[in-house]
């Protein structure tokens, strides 16, 4: 079979440390980079052997005829970038969030559906196998009926030292938009991602605007345009609800704290790491997963939308569920104001 051909537009950690692996196999190779530095984007080619480098979308579209591209650019720049390649007849496979706006994702996701092309957005948290575990246990309605959720992505002054993090024209918005927005799909993906009915949500910058101890580097505070740290409440169609925790930095005791927290009508979990709660034979009962294998679940999530492009869809997150996602997430921030 012949390989499919992926070109990356953008060359920052997550292209290096996730894409590149990812989609070096036996079914999909790396041809093509781009970067709007070309100094940038040679480096970056040499650095992994890609033969094409490129500092113009269009031309490395032109000249290469990718069959994939593979978005990790700014936040700001995903639209344009994702528009081009589906236009140019590409799949892509899309860095988290979609956009900056719920508009331009709805966009993203009609073009895609014009171009018959597959759209799909990176959350590699849905590759762990402690979903896939979940996933089975709704299958056979272990649960019963979850009606809520607590989903929590925090960190103790873990502000991204690097990076565009704390600028909102690039990205957006800050801890909402870059890691809460990680365990809100899992939460929406569990729940079959329902229509969200009422939010309501804090935001707050007071960590981000003052200068103190870093645990992921250093950032200006006054540089700093984002939040800091999100706080909400989402009531969704069919009696489902969502307590999210978002966070760059709290003071607080863990470094780094990701986790579900699932109540349903017979049954609960855990997610990081998995336990389940339920009763059985009248005795209340924990169940553990101890020996659970490991899995670079960055590298595989990018492998699963190859596979998504061969044949039976994964679970990569679908256009239609970025759109719902972005529009949620747009939600909380005018929420917040």
């Amino acid at each position: 079979m012949e390989k499919l051909k992926v070109a990356i537009i953008g060359t920052g950690h997550i292209a290096q440390t996730a894409h590149v692996p990812g989609f070096t196999s036996d079914e999909s190779e790396v041809i093509a980079v781009c970067s709007r530095s070309k100094e940038k984007a040679i480096s970056f080619a040499e650095k992994f052997s890609i033969i094409h480098p490129f500092d113009s979308i269009d031309e490395m579209l032109e000249k290469t005829q990718p069959d994939i591209v593979s978005v990790c650019t700014p936040n700001a720049f995903h639209y344009d970038a994702v528009m081009k390649s589906l236009d140019a007849g590409c799949h892509v496979l899309c860095e988290k969030p979609p956009a900056t706006n719920y508009q331009h994702a709805k966009q993203m996701e009609e073009k895609a559906g014009e171009k018959n092309k597959i759209l799909g957005y990176n959350f590699p948290y849905r590759q762990k196998k402690e979903l896939s575990i979940v996933k089975k246990c709704l299958d056979e309605n272990f649960f019963g009926s979850i009606y809520h959720i607590n989903a929590s992505f925090t960190r103790r002054r873990g502000i991204p030292g690097w990076g565009n993090f704390i600028d909102k024209d690039l990205q957006g918005g800050g801890a909402l938009i870059d890691i809460g927005i990680h365990v809100l799909d899992l939460a929406l993906h569990i729940l079959n991602y329902p229509e969200p009915l009422h939010v309501s949500a804090s935001v707050y910058d007071y960590i981000g605007k003052q200068p103190g101890i870093g645990l992921m580097g250093n950032w200006d505070p006054e540089k700093f345009t984002v939040e800091d740290s999100c706080f909400a409440h989402i009531r969704l169609k069919n009696n489902h609800s969502i307590s999210l925790q978002a966070a760059f930095a709290l003071n607080t005791e863990k470094k780094n704290s990701v986790n579900l927290e699932i109540f349903g009508s017979k049954a609960g979990a855990s997610l990081f790491p998995l336990q389940l709660y339920t009763e059985q034979e009248g005795e209340l009962v924990d169940i553990n997963f101890p020996f659970q294998e490991e899995i670079n679940h960055k590298e595989l999530s990018v492998h699963k939308f190859v596979e998504t492009c061969l044949g039976p869809s994964t679970n990569i997150c679908s256009a239609r569920e970025g759109s719902s996602l972005q529009n949620l997430i747009e939600m909380l921030y005018q929420s917040a104001k």
